[in-house]
């Protein structure tokens, strides 16, 4: 699959002119409003989760964005066919990419880096 659909992996280019139209198009304030009962409805469940939850709520919280986003980008129906599976994918993607930023110190392999002020 790569990577060359990520808006901001791209190079100015006309395919990057092309996909940020298309976001702007699909997230402008007159299209936002549309996702508010999707939004409202994900945001209850996780107040309901929340309410019966003992513990660290980052897995709640996750599931919820997760779901958020799922339904979103895909529709509900791929959400109630396959949600659960790239919920479970989104979980397994981040734990990756969290392993892997806590064991990269740019600084080891970008020398320059440690000229650079935080």
């Amino acid at each position: 699959m790569g990577w060359n659909w990520l808006l901001t992996g791209l190079n100015p280019s006309p395919k990057h002119t092309q996909s940020r139209s298309l976001l702007h198009h699909s997230l402008s304030p007159h299209k936002l409003p549309k996702y508010d009962p999707i939004i409202s409805s994900q945001l209850s469940e996780l107040s309901q989760s929340l309410f019966e939850f003992s513990g660290h709520p980052l897995e709640a919280v996750n599931h919820a964005v997760a779901s958020i986003i799922i339904r979103i980008a895909y529709g509900d129906g791929v959400y109630a066919d396959v949600g659960k599976e790239l919920i479970e994918l989104n979980k397994v993607t981040t734990q990756h990419l969290e392993w892997v930023a806590g064991r990269f110190w740019p600084v080891e392999y970008l020398p320059f880096c440690e000229c650079l002020r935080v």
